[in-house]
């Protein structure tokens, strides 16, 4: 390949969004949860580089910035997520900042993918090559080469968990089904150097595609499988479809589903689903009661709870729910205290409310329509697999499918004419908003500055509790509160140093905070614990109730009722919480459940 293809300005133009794309990889050691905050830390600095970096080319580019339909579907609702958020909460959190950023990143792909379908190749080749590397990341782990960030399993990639690592697998794969059709062509020719790139972009598509499918299984993800395959039948589909004449691609499966056999497509379908639900079916069982009680939340809170709010508004609503007696018992078996809504149309209506709702389904379908339009198979397809894996898992509350959501919407809606200013005016309008949206990546980012200050801290702090010096700990704790108060771990650890010191009004101060965006029943349980030892009895037994409401297949809230009845005397309630401790079934056994038992058993034989 010449040099000079290599410095093609319209690749280097786009260079900077490498950065962006490659979030994915960053993991800190020297952060708690650092497959998480490491890659907001570094998106903070990324976005600055990449707001700079589009401003200085306004300057010298003789584009305008063409603000399309979709562009303004996209302000109003990263607008009114950021309104609703602090009409609730009134301070940032990572969350609130990195929607804010949504709209910068946003509008520098929109302006440096305008007119510019080479940059745009180029990124998603690079999107590409992010998935091979996740591929090989999963597969080292998976045979002890590399460590795994979760205790539970053997496969995350650079993720917390399998879920995420496999729904980006599966986003990636439209791509590299779509690459493969496309150069499979130039590997039937005769050799060439010409063809060098596309040799390249083949050969690592296919191997992209054979590692996926070797570490795919490990994952056991149903829903990134299934927008695997959705995504890529839809780019063997249009692919074909553009042909002059497709029919001879699919002769035998025109032949096959002809006739009386017309629907066998739609019964292996419904096998697989079937299959796919039988497969895990508490874990399919407990998402259906998710969906469920996120609509209730939809109902009682139409205009929005506020992101980052999610977690909490859907306790209230469970916990209210099964004590009105509603609730199969599947359901009060397999409910649990998540922390998103495994459905993120559900959880956006939650968060955004009903009009946030309709503005992003307004976004994706426009995209839609416009990528198909274009003919921008490939990234429709990965869009379309993204979609389709959102409808069962929570991509968009992890940084790196936020940043590749965004890449996709502006490469489906980028304008591909170009756009030559006559007028200065019109320039220097596009160099102001520009210039505004630099303005508001250095101030979200500075503005977190503190809050990276604070996460160190934070891993300081947990090695002085751990060496027994609590007073230390819980000093450091009350100087960085105000950043790390939408932390649901710090503000448990939190609490509970503050009820080892006897500070009981105050742990429960922090508690009502981790209320407000977790549905963790231990809160609930701290809470009733601090009221039980200011000897308030009454509120901690509605507490205790509270959190069995909760999740009504823990035994702990009622082996604390059972403790709470000791204390006060009453017996025969101490009996009953005793026998239930006794006879409910938990969903997971431990040693723990043994020991509670032996102690209920202790209480019903007392005379």
């Amino acid at each position: 390949m010449r040099i000079e293809k290599c410095l093609n300005p319209k690749l280097l133009r786009v260079s900077p969004f490498l950065l962006a794309l490659a979030t994915v990889w960053i993991v800190s050691g020297e952060l708690p949860n650092g497959t998480v905050t490491g890659k907001y830390f570094w998106f903070y600095g990324v976005i600055v580089f990449v707001s700079a970096t589009v401003f200085i080319c306004s300057f010298f580019d003789r584009r305008i910035f063409r603000f399309l339909f979709p562009d303004f579907f996209v302000l109003l609702f990263c607008v009114s997520g950021l309104a609703v958020t602090w009409f609730h909460n009134n301070s940032l959190s990572n969350k609130w900042v990195i929607l804010l950023l949504t709209l910068p990143l946003y509008f520098c792909f929109r302006y440096m993918l305008q007119d510019n379908r080479k940059g745009r190749d180029f990124l998603l080749f690079f999107l590409l090559i992010t998935g091979l590397i996740e591929a090989f990341w999963g597969l080292a782990q998976l045979y002890g080469f590399y460590r795994s960030f979760h205790n539970l399993y053997p496969v995350t990639g650079s993720f917390f968990n399998p879920g995420p690592y496999a729904g980006y697998l599966a986003m990636v794969v439209p791509v590299a089904v779509y690459y493969c059709l496309c150069d499979t062509r130039v590997f039937q020719r005769s050799r060439n150097k010409r063809f060098l790139p596309f040799y390249i972009r083949g050969g690592l598509s296919m191997l992209t595609l054979a590692s996926v499918l070797v570490i795919f299984p490990s994952t056991m993800s149903r829903a990134a499988w299934i927008a695997a395959i959705c995504g890529s039948i839809w780019v063997f589909v249009m692919y074909y479809r553009k042909k002059r004449k497709p029919q001879k691609h699919f002769t035998n499966i025109s032949l096959l589903i002809a006739g009386n056999r017309k629907y066998i497509p739609i019964f292996m379908a419904c096998i697989l689903l079937a299959g796919a639900y039988y497969l895990k079916k508490d874990s399919a069982d407990g998402r259906f009661l998710i969906w469920k009680v996120s609509s209730r939340v939809i109902a009682q809170h139409p205009f929005g709870v506020g992101l980052g709010n999610f977690a909490g508004s859907f306790g209230e609503q469970q916990a209210a729910y099964f004590a009105s007696g509603a609730g199969s018992e599947q359901e009060r078996h397999v409910a649990g205290s998540p922390d998103c809504g495994f459905n993120e149309y559900l959880q956006i209506g939650v968060e955004y409310g009903i009009l946030g709702l309709l503005l992003f389904i307004t976004i994706i379908c426009r995209a839609i329509y416009t990528g198909i339009k274009m003919k921008r198979y490939a990234v429709v397809g990965a869009l379309g697999a993204l979609l389709i894996f959102a409808f069962m898992s929570y991509p968009f509350s992890v940084l790196p499918f936020v940043i590749v959501f965004v890449f996709l919407l502006a490469s489906c809606v980028a304008d591909i004419k170009p756009a030559v200013s006559k007028k200065s005016a019109s320039r220097y309008a596009t160099i102001g908003c520009f210039g505004l949206l630099l303005a508001i990546s250095v101030a979200g980012s500075y503005s977190r500055i503190s809050s990276y200050r604070s996460y160190k801290k934070m891993s300081a702090s947990f090695i002085l509790k751990i060496s027994g010096l609590r007073k230390d700990a819980l000093f450091v704790y009350e100087e960085i509160y105000h950043d790390m108060n939408n932390e649901k771990h710090f503000l448990f650890d939190y609490a509970n140093l503050l009820k080892n010191e006897g500070e009981y009004a105050e742990s429960n101060r922090v508690l009502q905070q981790g209320m407000k965006i977790s549905s963790d029943p231990m809160f609930y349980n701290l809470t009733g614990i601090n009221y039980q030892l200011m000897k308030d009895y009454a509120v901690a037994e509605s507490y205790f109730m509270k959190s069995t409401h909760l999740v009504p297949n823990r035994l702990y809230p009622h082996y604390l009722l059972m403790k709470l009845y000791v204390e006060t005397g009453e017996d025969e309630k101490a009996r009953e919480a005793a026998a239930t401790v006794l006879t409910k079934e938990p969903k997971v056994q431990s040693t723990a459940v043994k020991e509670m038992r032996e102690e209920a058993t202790k209480i019903i034989n007392e005379e």
